[in-house]
C-alpha cells in the first residue's frame, strides 16, 4: 500500500508507479514484489518473471525479456507473427529434404486471383511440397527514421501506398497496376515512371528475406549477406527461392503530382527529347512516353511525353 505524500503531481507519478507494479504482478504472479528501476526510469517488473519494463518502438512501457537474443521489443503483433510463419515454412522445408527426399515446391496464394496464364498442373504430383504463402500479406512496418517500409511478398501496390501515404512518403518505384504483389515486383522486373532515377523495383530494395529450396532463410541485400543472390532476385520469377519479406526505399511525397503531356508527330525527336529529360542533372521525378499507332494507312505515329512533379497546391483563401 502507497501513503499518496506530497503535492498533487507526486501523487499522481506514484499511482501510475503503483498500476504499473500491479501490472508487472500480474504479469509474473510467482514474482517477488521488490521492486528495481530500469535504465528509462521506468519500474522493472520482478526478476523471477524474467521480464523487464522496456519500451516499444512507438515509446510505451512494454514488458520484454532482457535474454532473449531475438528479443521482441520494439516488435510489433504483425513482426512476430512473420517469424513463426517463417520458422513454419522453413521446418516444413527442412523436414521433406532432410532424407534426400525430391519433389516440386508448389506456392499456394490462397485463392487471391493473379495474373497466370499457364497451366498450374505442373506443380502438383511428384511428391511436391506445397507452402501457404496467403499468411504472407501485411504490411510489417513503415520505418520514417531509416525511410524504408518492411512487406511481406503477398502485399499489393494500392494496399502498400495506402499504408504509406499517411507518413507522407511513397516507395520510390510504385508500378501502376494496383494488384501487382511486391513480390511479383521483386520477382519480375517491374519498372515505373520513376524508374530513370531509381531503377528497377528490387534496385529500391534495401534488403530481401528469401527461404531457399532447402529450408534455410537468407538475409540478403546490395551491401550484405548474399549480394549475388540479391541481384539475381529480380526477373527470376521464384526459382531461387521463396522471398519472405523485402525493405523497400521510400521517398518523401505530396498529395498531388503536376503532369505535362507534350505531343511529338516525329518519333526520333520524341526520343531525344526523352534522353535529355532523363540525362539532365535534375530531371523531373516522373518521366514516361506513349508511342501511339498512326490514324489511317498514311498517318504518322503520334508519341505523347508525360513528365510529372510533386505538387503542394497553396493555401485557399479564407472564404474560399
Amino acid at each position: 500500500i502507497l501513503r499518496l505524500e506530497g503535492d498533487s503531481q507526486m501523487r499522481q507519478r506514484r499511482v501510475v508507479q503503483a498500476s504499473l507494479l500491479l501490472l508487472a504482478a500480474l504479469s509474473c504472479p510467482s514474482a517477488s514484489h521488490t521492486a528495481s528501476s530500469s535504465p528509462t526510469g521506468i519500474p522493472a517488473s520482478p526478476s523471477a518473471g524474467g521480464l523487464v519494463w522496456g519500451k516499444d518502438r512507438k515509446g510505451n512501457p512494454t514488458l520484454v525479456d532482457p535474454n532473449d537474443g531475438s528479443s521482441h521489443a520494439g516488435q510489433s503483433a504483425k513482426e512476430r507473427r512473420h517469424e513463426e510463419v517463417v520458422e513454419d515454412l522453413s521446418s516444413t522445408l527442412k523436414m521433406h529434404f532432410r532424407e534426400g527426399q525430391l519433389g516440386k515446391i508448389s506456392m499456394a496464394r490462397g485463392g487471391r486471383a493473379g495474373h497466370r496464364v499457364h497451366d498450374t498442373e505442373l506443380k502438383k504430383g511428384g511428391g511436391a511440397v506445397r507452402l501457404d504463402m496467403s499468411r504472407l500479406n501485411h504490411v510489417l512496418r513503415v520505418d520514417e527514421q531509416r525511410m524504408v517500409a518492411v512487406v511481406e511478398p503477398l502485399v499489393t501496390m494500392e494496399k502498400l501506398v495506402d499504408k504509406t501515404l499517411p507518413f507522407g512518403v511513397i516507395p520510390k518505384v510504385v508500378p501502376e497496376f494496383k494488384h501487382i504483389t511486391v513480390g511479383g515486383a521483386v520477382m519480375g522486373t517491374a519498372l515505373e515512371s520513376t524508374s530513370h532515377a531509381h531503377g528497377l523495383f528490387l534496385d529500391v530494395c534495401e534488403r530481401a528475406e528469401v527461404l531457399l529450396p532447402d529450408g534455410r532463410v537468407e538475409l540478403c541485400g546490395p551491401r550484405e549477406g548474399d549480394v549475388e543472390l540479391f541481384h539475381a532476385l529480380s526477373g527470376s520469377y521464384g526459382t531461387l527461392g521463396m522471398l519472405l519479406k523485402v525493405e523497400i526505399g521510400l521517398v518523401r511525397c505530396t498529395p498531388f503530382v503536376k503532369v505535362c503531356y507534350t505531343l511529338y508527330t516525329d518519333t526520333d525527336k520524341a526520343m531525344l527529347r526523352l534522353m535529355e529529360l532523363t540525362d539532365s542533372p535534375s530531371p523531373s521525378p516522373f518521366i514516361e512516353a506513349i508511342e501511339l499507332p498512326p490514324k489511317g494507312r498514311s498517318g504518322n505515329e503520334t508519341v505523347v511525353l508525360i513528365q510529372g512533379s510533386y505538387y503542394e497546391p497553396p493555401p485557399l483563401e479564407e472564404g474560399v
